[in-house]
């Protein structure tokens, strides 16, 4: 037979069960004899079974000839989220550092932002071949949420390849994932000078012992929620502030006591760990009165389908956050102290008039006008030694105590102790954490009253 493709043409000996590649076809035309009668056919495509062409006598003089479109390729949806092909445990980060002391040692993640997926091609010949597409997906991001969730800094593995790929191949049921594709593995490895990378263990805090917590710990002593003023290890006290005052309430929700913090899906809360522009982003915007907002301000490293997409945006819309250059914003990043007190500071009045009272704050600094006006309204001291240390990150504990205040939230400690069993618990925070019961406040939708001071809670919802 002669086969002839407006896109793609060639010479087929023989046709049945050999594949032609043809994204897009025109058309195709067979020149053919059947019984000394030459004729022409025009190839009909059936889109349903991918891959297979065949050839049938029809009648005498007649014959029909199928080949089968190539499919669409996997969409981000296909791929990623809860029900998506690469979902939890599509890569597995594991640490070679036989000295480490840190959790988890080892973890599976589901598909993240920067994966790159392949066109759609074809291998094998007729009905044996298939569709596939591969998946590169790079190690940087899983290695950085890796460092996030054991609280120890870590890289590749020497030798460890950068990217790895997963292949979906196509069937009559749609795109899957092919056998021992996933999950595909990174090795990593930490330093021994930092916690968790040592050879001597880093003592952890460790939740209450039992699978059923112990409703009443004992509150004596009671943790002090935060911590004193002339630490220079923790950060200072913090007062609380009328959000009224502030201007705070003109745009976040202060009178709904609404969870606005969340912990890790292993159950961890993380206090320790630096906090990153996404996660303020998305903190700030669940705390938003109006989350209608026109998007007017987007980022090339903030992708649509990232799950912290939607709050950057918003947030940029608003003029609350901003980016770092070059169309980025870098949401994966550790916030620093200076970055977050601007951010802070977008949600007051305005007042200007504070007070310069840190040794390492230039007029010149960028962040100058922000980190002295917040001295008036208490919300972010410095340390003891007089600093401010504005390109030091900050830790999702001492962003909660801020936000605490900034909303005038505190938590009620009499009913937090009778109701403790009730309330969100996470393995890596212990009562007596200096900041247990901040982030008890942010991680539990409650009802309250308020006396002349304090806060009264009154029912958990």
């Amino acid at each position: 037979y002669r086969v002839i493709n407006s896109d793609i043409a060639g010479d087929h000996p023989t046709i049945s069960n050999d594949h032609i590649a043809h994204d897009n076809i025109g058309s195709i035309t067979i020149n053919a004899t059947v019984n000394d009668t030459p004729f022409t056919v025009t190839l009909p495509v059936d889109e349903t079974v991918p891959g297979a062409v065949s050839v049938s006598l029809v009648q005498d003089n007649i014959i029909e000839i199928s080949v089968n479109g190539a499919p669409t390729a996997p969409t981000d949806d296909d791929l990623t989220g809860d029900t998506g092909l690469l979902g939890e445990g599509a890569v597995k980060v594991t640490c070679t550092n036989e000295a480490a002391t840190h959790e988890p040692e080892e973890q599976t993640y589901g598909l993240l932002d920067g994966y790159t997926p392949s066109d759609v091609q074809w291998t094998g010949d007729g009905e044996t071949g298939y569709y596939y597409v591969d998946i590169t997906v790079p190690a940087a991001g899983y290695v950085t949420k890796f460092s996030i969730d054991s609280g120890a800094d870590h890289a590749l593995a020497l030798d460890a390849a950068a990217t790895d790929t997963i292949r979906l191949q196509y069937s009559n049921e749609g795109w899957k994932v092919m056998d021992e594709e996933t999950p595909v593995t990174f090795e990593v490895t930490c330093t021994t000078d930092q916690p968790g990378g040592g050879d001597e263990p880093t003592p952890t805090p460790t939740p209450n012992p039992g699978p059923d917590p112990d409703p009443d710990p004992d509150p004596d002593p009671i943790p002090t929620p935060t911590p004193d003023p002339g630490d220079d290890d923790n950060p200072p006290y913090i007062p609380p502030v009328d959000p009224d005052d502030s201007g705070v309430s003109d745009l976040l929700n202060t009178d709904d006591h609404i969870q606005y913090l969340f912990g890790y899906p292993e159950g961890t809360f993380g206090p320790e760990n630096n906090m990153t522009r996404a996660e303020v982003a998305q903190m700030f915007y669940n705390l938003l009165l109006d989350q209608d907002v026109t998007i007017t301000k987007t980022f090339d490293d903030v992708p649509a389908n990232a799950w912290y997409a939607k709050a950057v945006n918003t947030l940029a819309s608003l003029g609350v956050v901003s980016g770092v250059g070059n169309g980025d914003f870098e949401p994966e990043r550790s916030i620093t102290r200076a970055e977050f007190t601007s951010i802070a500071m977008k949600f007051a009045e305005g007042k200007t008039g504070g007070t310069n009272i840190f040794s390492d704050v230039k007029s010149t600094d960028w962040f100058y006008r922000a980190v002295v006006n917040s001295t008036q309204y208490g919300w972010i001291h410095g340390y003891g030694d007089g600093t401010f240390r504005p390109n030091n990150p900050i830790t999702r504990v001492e962003v909660t105590a801020i936000v605490n205040n900034m909303l005038g939230r505190e938590a009620d400690v009499d009913f937090v102790t009778e109701h403790y069993d009730e309330l969100n618990h996470f393995s890596d925070l212990a009562v007596s954490h200096w900041g247990y019961y901040h982030i008890v406040e942010a991680t539990n939708d409650h009802d309250y009253t308020k006396p002349s001071s304090g806060e009264n809670w009154t029912e958990l919802n």
